[in-house]
Order: C-alpha cells, then structure tokens, then sequence
C-alpha cells in the first residue's frame, strides 16, 4: 500500500474488515482525515460501509459534524435502498404472475452476500430476460407508471418519478468484442438457478456463470471508464463465499477463451493486496512486474469514483480512449490525432442515435456535423464537458496513464 497516503488505506481496511464483519486496525492518532473518508465514501458510494464501522465505536478521532454528516447520509441511502427495493419487489411480481422469466443480475445477487444486504448500496436494478418478452415487459412497465428512456440492441432502461431506474438486458454484456461470448451467452439459461428477490421466485446465474460475468462487467467497464471500490468488495465476499465451490475449470477456460486471463490475475492480485483475498493457485503470479500493475490499477479505482467518469476531464479522456482504442499520446501530433478520433470518429464508433453512417459511410460527415450539433444543444451536459477537450495538458496526462493501464490489463492492444 506504499502508493496510496493514509487516507486511502484507512478507507480500504475498514471496507475489508467491515464486508467480513471485523474491526479494522487503524491509526488511533490523528492523522486520518475523516472529512476525506467521508468525501470518498460517498464518491464510491460506500457510506452505508463506513458508518457501519463507526456505529461499532471505535476508538478514533472523528469530529461530530462529520460523524453526523455520515450519520445522515446513512439514514437517505438506507431508507432509498428499502423503498426502491419493495417498489421493484412489485416489478417482478407482476412479471412472474405473467409468467415472464426473470434473471436478477449482478447487485441484486451481490447484495446478499453482505452480512446485511443494506450495506451494499445500489444505483439501478438489473435483469436479464428474454428477447420475445420485451413488449409486454413494455406495457407492464408503462401501466407502472415507468417511463422508458432507452431502447437499444442490448437492453431497454425505465425511469420512474420516484423509484429507481431498471434495465432489461436481452444479453449480458452490452460489449459484443469478447472472443466465445455468443456461447456463453447461449448456455446462460440453461444454468440458472432459483433465488428470491424481495419475496419474488426468479432466477438467478448458477455460481460459475456469475464469476465469468463479474468478471466481464469489470473488465467492461474498465474499459469504458473504470469502477468504484464496491466492485472490490464484491469479488471478494464472493470468492471468500463461493470461490471453492465454483468450476474453476470452466471459470478459467471462459476467461481464457475471452481474452481476460490477464485481467483476472491481475484482479486477484489486487485484491489480496489491498482486501487480503486467498489467490487460488491457479491465478498466482511469478511476474512481479504484475503486482505493480495491481498497485496501478488501485490508484486508477480510487480516482474513478463508483462509476468512472469522475471528473469532466477523466470522462474526456475515456471517449478519447474508446473512439481511438489504443496507444498512448506522447507527442503533440499524437495528442491532436486522439482529439480528432473524438471528433469525428470512425463509423461504427458512432452511436445508434447516428446508426445512418454505419448503413452508409458516404453519409459519415453528415453524421459528424448531425453529432456535432446535438452536442451543441444537449442541455443535460454542461459547459464545463462540453469544453473540456481543450484542457489538453490534463486530459492528455488522463488519457495516457489509462491507456497504459489498460494495455497493461490486456484489455487493449498498443
């Protein structure tokens, strides 16, 4: 932990302790500054972790108008976390009483390897269904009073007024650039279990395929942007709970076959580092090089924040990296043709709202000055993003770091 100051490693031991219900062992003088623990507890969105740790009294120096502030932010996320829960709970009864199969995925499997399900805090509702149940899930949604924002190949999303947005994924990954993927994805079914979310029968992934698909979520959203601490202490509670009881063959033939073997190693290594998880045998790494990508790849989850884009020139710099792909930019010129990939990407870059130019390339500078204008007048982007592409010292320095990191996870070639 010699990278991170005494801040970041106070915030990482009282999540490994707390996810396993222990104490942590931190400093008892005042050089922690619990101002910073509550500022990232809540850029992570891992308040309900902290406060738990400080409801067990321990014996630190944390001023009341912190505690308090912590105290208060505790009480919104449970008492949101409950509401949205039992207004989804009525989702998916309404869905079984249709007889509309219904895989709950990633945090509302997750949350209940948390020794209380509270303690892992949530920001949408995920599940997978089948692509012929899509449009009565439409109309039960809308009678709901949902309203959906998103329909896309992949998935369609609903917001609500009051309640917290759902996602109907027809696949699991919205990412389609992993080799073996389609099989994966094919015998997905085939494995579910039974589970209960909220008093509703659904299903679930079996053990194995909920490893492999943690694993491509991370990986994915590392490459779109990055992932927050949370994602840490999800892999370990499930390796600490379900690590020997999961195909350990197929889990490593399928994220061999999908080019992430590097990226899992270095995921466990990591997490033994920073959150003390056992690395089974067959992830161990004579490389040592790979335990100071582990320590890169730490520093890169804290600066993300729980979903990435953290800061307007971070965001920037990761639709820099997503329409140009690979290589860092050290010179001038390269820094120049990056921000050009951003401005007028290649076509099938471009998203589905300009699906036109990937039909037809010759109508692909329409399609730029098309996005081009809609950036211009979107009003749910302020001028701080809009503009941010000409901070061109910082973005760049952004971009480079992560292109490295990435290249370093094999998540991209140079």
């Amino acid at each position: 932990m010699d990278y991170l100051n005494i801040n970041q490693k106070s915030l990482i031991k009282i999540l490994s302790s707390v996810i396993r219900k222990k104490r942590p062992d931190l400093p008892r003088d005042n050089n922690i500054d619990w101002q910073f623990i509550a500022v990232e507890a809540l850029r992570h969105k891992v308040i309900p972790l902290v406060y738990f740790y400080l409801m067990q009294k321990p014996e630190v120096f944390i001023s009341d108008e912190i505690e308090e502030k912590l105290r208060r932010e505790y009480i919104i996320e449970i008492a949101e976390q409950e509401k949205n829960y039992l207004a989804f709970g009525e989702i998916l009864s309404k869905l079984t009483d249709s007889d509309i199969p219904v895989i709950a995925l990633k945090g509302l499997f997750l949350r209940e390897l948390y020794h209380d399900p509270w303690l892992r805090s949530m920001s949408d509702y995920d599940v997978l269904v089948k692509p012929e149940d899509l449009e009565r899930i439409d109309a039960l949604m809308k009678n709901m009073g949902y309203k959906k924002i998103k329909s896309e190949e992949k998935h369609y999303a609903y917001i609500h007024p009051v309640f917290m947005k759902v996602e109907f994924h027809k696949t699991l990954i919205s990412e389609d650039k992993y080799e073996n993927l389609n099989e994966f994805e094919e015998n997905v079914w085939r494995n579910v279990i039974p589970f209960k979310v909220c008093g509703a029968d659904v299903l679930t992934l079996d053990l194995t395929d909920h490893a492999i698909h943690i694993v491509l979520h991370m990986a994915t959203h590392m490459k779109s942007g990055g992932f927050g601490l949370r994602q840490f202490c999800d892999w370990t509670l499930f390796n600490e709970t379900y690590g020997r009881v999961i195909d350990r063959d197929k889990f490593r033939c399928y994220i061999k076959s999908m080019g992430l073997e590097l990226f899992t190693q270095v995921l466990f290594i990591t997490c033994n580092r920073y959150f003390d998880l056992e690395v089974p045998n067959e992830w161990t790494a004579e490389d040592e090089h790979l335990y100071e990508v582990a320590d890169r790849f730490m520093i890169d989850v804290l600066e993300s924040g729980a979903f990435g884009n953290d800061s307007n020139d971070r965001l920037t710099a990761n639709r820099m990296l997503y329409y140009n792909g690979t290589g860092e930019a050290r010179t001038l010129l390269l820094r120049i043709l990056v921000i050009l990939s951003l401005m007028f990407p290649k076509a099938e870059k471009m998203d589905t709202r300009f699906g036109y130019a990937k039909k037809n390339h010759l109508l692909l500078p329409f399609a730029w000055l098309h996005r081009f204008a809609y950036m211009v007048v979107r009003r749910d982007i302020d001028i701080y993003e809009k503009t941010a592409i000409f901070k061109l010292k910082n973005i760049s320095e952004i971009y480079n770091k992560r292109s490295l990191l990435l290249q370093q996870l094999g998540l991209i070639k140079n």
